[in-house]
């Protein structure tokens, strides 16, 4: 995904810590295994998958809702 992407989804959730977000974004923006990210940024693995996993039902929800926003 785009950072402009991330920045979006992320401004929807309440997550606020700066190591995590930092993994998240190199998961998901840079294409870094979860592994490499969470050791690279001093986060707790399994604190990474989840908070992945919640912006990832965020961005599911978000394509969802898409359709009812779409221009005639």
């Amino acid at each position: 995904m785009s950072g402009e992407q991330f920045d979006l989804l992320l401004s929807l959730t309440s997550i606020r810590a700066e190591g995590v977000i930092a993994a998240m974004r190199a998961v998901l923006v840079d294409g870094e295994t979860q592994k490499a990210a969470a050791l690279r940024h001093g986060v707790n693995q399994a604190q990474l998958s989840i908070r992945l996993g919640v912006l990832r039902e965020v961005d599911e929800t978000v394509s969802k809702l898409a359709i009812f926003y779409q221009k005639w």
